[in-house]
């Protein structure tokens, strides 16, 4: 951004249409403050004034101004449409009565000389040589007069003014938009890029719509991907492991078990059938257990056990000892086969044969 020269007018030729009770740079300071109340283009409609060596400068600040003078047709009515609408907000405000000083300068502020006087800068109007006619003029010019909107008179509001009126600038906005992004290529403008809060409102929305929808895909994403985890999450862990069972991971074993079968056992002394109605293993981390098995008849026997894996991937069971109780069983081995993640197949084997049970937790 630049402090740019828009024209220089020369002590004498002009005499001031305002109060005489401030002085040109005091009027600027306190116009300024009252229209940014208005938004960031209203503040800037002003050019500063300066005092010169051979007249007043006026300065705006931006990268590139033209004279409205030196525009084509369109881009002339395009600047001047966006020109009155704001100069019909700050009428507007003025009629409300919550910009007193605004009006003690309305509409004094807004004679110009001529209207070659009416400059763009960065696609924005702004005025040189504000609230001044021509010395020499019998009466003060007012070449704005034509461009005012009209609009029915609005009632005084409740509340400071906080931003623009209801009536505006986004038409006229679009439309210097228009006018020095695509009409105007040859003078090297930047597009236009002050905005209302409006016009920011409506642009702020859009963005989030826009990020609304993109979030919203995102989370059915993310929401799929959590019950996915979800299902991962409740799903119970396997009670046999592949990995685990053929690499003669013994601390798999850890905790209790069922051995499910319809084996019956045999008394060691007398070879009486001893039919069974459960039969349980709990192993510690090194394979290290107890049997508890439970016979139809209500008597119960306990005993050693002793896990291992062999080359095959087959877990044997060792009873190094008979299993305890009112009779004495003979005593057996059990080799076991992996089915699945929460079985195995075994075979007992003792002096009476073999027999079959299913190992589960």
């Amino acid at each position: 951004m630049s402090r740019l020269v828009l024209c220089r007018t020369p002590a004498g030729a002009l005499v001031s249409t305002l109060s005489a009770d401030r002085d040109l740079a005091a009027w600027h300071k306190v116009l300024t403050a009252e229209l940014a109340r208005l938004g960031p283009v209203h503040a800037a409609l002003l050019a500063a004034p300066e005092t010169g060596s051979a007249g007043l400068e006026w300065i705006a600040v931006g990268d590139r101004a033209v004279a409205a003078s030196s525009l084509p047709g369109n881009g002339q009515q395009a600047l001047m449409a966006a020109l009155g609408s704001i100069l019909a907000d700050i009428d507007m405000v003025v009629a409300s009565g919550q910009a007193p000083l605004l009006a003690a300068a309305w509409p004094a502020l807004r004679r110009l000389p001529d209207i070659g006087y009416v400059y763009a800068v960065d696609g924005r109007p702004v005025l040189a040589a504000w609230g001044h006619a021509p010395a020499a003029a019998a009466e003060w010019p007012d070449p704005l007069a034509a461009i005012m909107p009209r609009h029915e008179p609005v009632l005084p509001l409740a509340e400071p003014v906080r931003g623009p009126p209801p009536y505006g600038l986004i038409g006229a906005f679009l439309a210097a938009a228009l006018l020095f992004g695509l009409l105007l290529p040859g003078l090297a403008l930047r597009p236009f890029t002050c905005a209302t809060p409006a016009v920011a409102a409506i642009s702020q929305s859009n963005a989030a719509i826009a990020q609304n929808a993109q979030l919203t895909t995102q989370l059915a994403q993310l929401n799929e991907q959590a019950a996915q985890d979800q299902a991962q999450c409740n799903a119970p862990k396997p009670a046999l492991p592949q990995n685990a069972w053929n690499s003669g991971n013994l601390g798999m074993l850890s905790g209790c078990w069922k051995l499910v079968t319809n084996i019956t056992l045999r008394d060691e002394s007398t070879g009486a059938p001893l039919p069974i109605a459960d039969w349980r293993i709990c192993f510690d981390q090194k394979g290290n257990g107890t049997q508890t098995v439970t016979y139809q008849s209500g008597d119960v026997c306990t005993g050693p056990v002793l896990a291992s894996f062999n080359s095959g991937h087959q877990m044997a069971i060792q009873e190094p000892s008979e299993c305890s109780g009112p009779t004495s069983v003979a005593l057996g081995h059990w080799l076991c086969q992996r089915v699945s993640d929460s079985q195995a197949n075994c075979i007992r084997t003792d002096n009476y044969g073999q027999s079959q049970g299913i190992f589960q937790r």
